[in-house]
């Protein structure tokens, strides 16, 4: 910041040591990798449109680190953490066990080091990590038809995850459905107080031909009324 340098993502891979709580003992030694993000998201290149950085941003990067290491199945559960604003703080649980947390710096850590913008944060244990089971990576061939994409915006309650969202899409097992992602959240005006818009991104494809426009709305109109009947969300008009 000091040299007006304002959009910033560092990471860190090293050793942390925490005291213990009995005396005498020796400092709790552990692997961690650490992520800040802050500023703007300069999309593909300096002359497209950015964005300010949320703390979705910084919990998809977490995401794609975890999958890098075959681990596709984290969960990322509201936490009180000490250093990160309420609201906006995550723990990241894996196979049950809490191996870190993500989420955006609270207002007196942000002022004491004169923070003039959101600064989000990431801690994982790679210990922690590395001892879970994982699927070998398996080789899959590039596709040789083209995706549909679909982005659709949710109206849903504050307190609605998009890991139900995905949940549920999931659990259709709908062969053309390849993938379902989160784009963007928002709540404000044109909304109701207990309400958030909320983006996601769907992605249709065949492996074996082109698929119609037809097949993909028809599709597309099957998993939005699963969302409708089992969680009560719709599709912001």
């Amino acid at each position: 910041f000091n040299h007006q340098n304002r959009d910033i993502t560092l990471f860190e891979l090293g050793k942390a040591f925490a005291a213990e709580s009995s005396a005498g003992s020796l400092p709790r030694e552990r692997e961690l990798f650490g992520l800040v993000m802050t500023g703007s998201d300069v999309g593909e290149g300096r002359l497209m449109p950015s964005r300010e950085l949320d703390f979705f941003d910084v919990k998809g990067a977490v995401e794609l680190v975890l999958n890098a290491v075959g681990i596709s199945n984290a969960a990322f559960i509201p936490t009180d953490a000490r250093h990160l604003r309420r609201g906006q703080a995550a723990a990241v649980i894996v196979g049950g066990v809490e191996v870190g947390s993500v989420g955006r710096i609270n207002e007196e850590i942000a002022g004491n080091y004169k923070f003039r913008q959101p600064v989000y944060v990431a801690e994982i244990d790679l210990q922690a990590i590395l001892a879970q089971k994982t699927e070998p990576v398996r080789y899959e061939p590039l596709p040789k038809y083209p995706s549909v994409l679909r982005d659709v915006s949710l109206l849903v309650r504050r307190d609605q995850r998009f890991a139900s969202i995905r949940s549920v899409v999931e659990s259709l097992a709908i062969p053309i459905c390849q993938s379902v992602g989160f784009v963007d959240s928002f709540q404000g005006k044109g909304l109701a107080d207990n309400e958030s818009s909320l983006t996601i991104r769907l992605e249709y494809r065949s492996d074996e031909r082109t698929l119609t426009e037809a097949e993909v709305n028809e599709t597309h109109a099957s998993i939005l009324a699963a969302l409708e009947s089992e969680l009560g969300v719709r599709p912001r008009i």
